[in-house]
């Protein structure tokens, strides 16, 4: 006659948190990750998104300095992240010189009192950093 299965129950569960990407099925708990702006609970080390990538549900921010330090700040403003996007777009395709695309975005991020820390590059660069 087969054995009976016991579930394991002798240890702390984790159900997820708040943060985009949080795996919230039931599992193990680690240690516990929180929003350095709210200190929100971001979920566990197992069931969260790797620090530099990590957003909180709650102030709508990322999570982590570290994430701010790579990424830099969130544009509030759609407006303005679209027209930065263009930009973007126009020195990739070519049509702006990576020294005129940043100027363009960082005067535009002034304007609407963004803090800015792009440095762009031009397609060139870009090609050849794809190729290494």
């Amino acid at each position: 006659m087969p054995k009976e299965r016991r579930e394991k129950q002798d240890y702390p569960k984790c159900h997820g948190g708040n943060s985009f990407g949080c795996m919230h099925e039931e599992h193990k708990l680690a240690d516990d990750v929180f929003c350095f702006r709210c200190d929100e609970r971001m979920g566990c080390r197992r069931c969260v998104q790797i620090a530099r990538e990590l957003l909180c549900l709650r102030c709508h921010d990322w999570a982590t300095r570290i994430a701010l330090r790579v990424h830099g700040p969130i544009v509030r403003d759609r407006k303005v992240g679209m027209e930065a996007l263009r930009m973007v777009k126009m020195v990739l395709e070519g049509k702006l010189s990576a020294e005129d695309g940043e100027k363009l975005i960082n005067d535009l991020m002034a304007e609407h009192n963004q803090p800015q820390r792009l440095r762009m590059i031009s397609a060139s660069e870009a090609r050849d950093k794809e190729a290494k």
